[in-house]
């Protein structure tokens, strides 16, 4: 009862305690509080489910109609977001003072923030995986042209799955920007602006200079202010005043990582301050890009390589490629050679019709004769001299050779290399074409 007697004494107009809104949700206690609404742990008196309702502040709605529609707004894309790591909103109303309402999911766990907090520094797969779990929530996010704009470790709750594994919860999309118009910032006052436009501590140099214009990539920005955070249990910019970290922001390059933790992966550090390029062009064009990055690091695969500087991933994208091309090379190269080789040993098989050049002597009983290999290895054709046997028996290479002395050595066969037993008989039972009156 005290905290209910605390909150109702400096805000008047909020429900009470017992008190029912809508006449569906009978408020139980307030959970938290913030710069623009008050959320308050409630049962739905039908089906008997708790439910967290948000309600925007009477001073605030008194100060600005605009902001009940930023408020309008949140549900709106809240509902429009299927992915289930975002705060699901159940109904909406107004409550008998004129202040909106917002009926959500009732989340039992606590804000990445409150848990830096307590721990101090989180383990990094805890980090990635923490992180990871929100990139789900804002690459649908994303898709649909909404941009969160305030990131931070308060708006991550962590909460259970039903068989206990951590889960990442969303919140806070109250001053999501839709790409495709943004029609009612110009109302806002500038002291507005920089009360609801983001927390400057995670806020990206483009939307220090301007929020209205930022994209995605002012996301990315905050997801790795918050990753950094969850590593080293600090910010890697910081200022006295609210100017001051907006100079930081802008013109300051943060600390390295690994001066602080050494043991963090040398790749997880480069996509850290990638993230924190400060042109958005040099950071991951999209969230999915991120969550890709960091896959390996939730999953613990490369913890164990936290002593090895490992190279950017643009290098290591380099350094693939062009090892897939020199294996390509190698392997053509191989292919030439190979083909080389079995045309080497077929050639004699090429040609079956080009007969051998004749010996420089008639074969003679108990010679051998020399295998048509050697024969076709040579260049040219040797020139020799009649000898003195018998010319009808051997044939002079000067003039053309009678069709009946051509040995028949056109088939590489066993039975071709066989010695001959006489000289073969004077009369050709078949004429074959002289090679040499081809290559006159």
């Amino acid at each position: 009862m005290g905290v209910e007697a605390d909150f109702e004494a400096t805000i008047p107009g909020v429900p009470r305690a017992g008190e029912r809104i809508d006449d569906k949700y009978e408020v139980e206690t307030m959970l938290g509080e913030g710069a623009m609404g008050i959320v308050f742990l409630a049962r739905h008196l039908k089906l008997g489910e708790r439910v967290a309702i948000k309600v925007l502040k009477p001073e605030v709605v008194r100060a600005s109609p605009t902001l009940v529609q930023r408020f309008l707004r949140e549900a709106r894309n809240a509902i429009a977001i299927q992915s289930a790591h975002v705060v699901r909103v159940m109904d909406v109303g107004t409550l008998s003072g004129g202040a909106p309402f917002m009926v959500m999911e009732y989340l039992e766990g606590t804000d990445l923030q409150t848990l830096l907090q307590q721990q101090g520094a989180l383990p990094v797969t805890d980090a990635c995986a923490y992180v990871l779990q929100a990139c789900d929530a804002l690459a649908e996010a994303h898709a649909r042209g909404i941009v969160h704009r305030d990131l931070k470790p308060a708006n991550l709750f962590l909460t259970r799955r039903f068989d206990g594994k951590p889960f990442i919860k969303v919140l806070d999309f109250g001053i999501s920007k839709s790409m495709a118009r943004d029609a009612v910032d110009h109302e806002a006052s500038l002291t507005q602006t920089a009360a609801i436009l983001g927390s400057p501590a995670y806020m990206s140099p483009e939307q220090v200079r301007n929020a209205k214009t930022v994209d995605g990539r002012a996301d990315i920005w905050s997801l790795g202010i918050i990753l950094y955070k969850l590593l080293v249990a600090r910010s890697p910019f910081e200022g006295g005043t609210f100017s001051s970290l907006c100079a930081a922001i802008v013109a300051d390059d943060p600390p390295k990582l690994r001066d602080t933790r050494p043991e963090i992966p040398a790749e997880l550090e480069a996509i850290t301050l990638r993230c924190l390029e400060k042109k958005p062009e040099a950071r991951f064009s999209r969230v999915e890009d991120l969550a890709a990055a960091l896959a390996p690091f939730a999953s613990g695969e490369h913890v164990a390589e936290a002593t090895v500087d490992a190279p950017p991933p643009s290098i290591v994208r380099r350094e693939q490629a062009k090892t897939k091309h020199r294996v390509w090379i190698a392997g053509a190269a191989a292919a030439v050679v190979a083909g080389a080789l079995v045309a080497t040993r077929l050639w004699p098989h090429a040609e079956p019709n080009v007969p051998p050049a004749a010996p420089s002597h008639a074969p003679s009983a108990g010679s051998a004769i020399a295998p048509p290999s050697v024969v076709v290895e040579s260049a040219t054709p040797p020139t020799a001299t009649p000898s003195s046997a018998t010319p009808s028996a051997t044939p002079s290479l000067s003039g053309r050779a009678p069709p009946k002395m051509k040995p028949a050595l056109a088939t590489t066969s066993a039975s071709a290399l066989q010695v001959p037993t006489a000289p073969p008989p004077p009369a050709a039972t078949a004429t074959a074409p002289d090679p040499l009156e081809h290559a006159q």
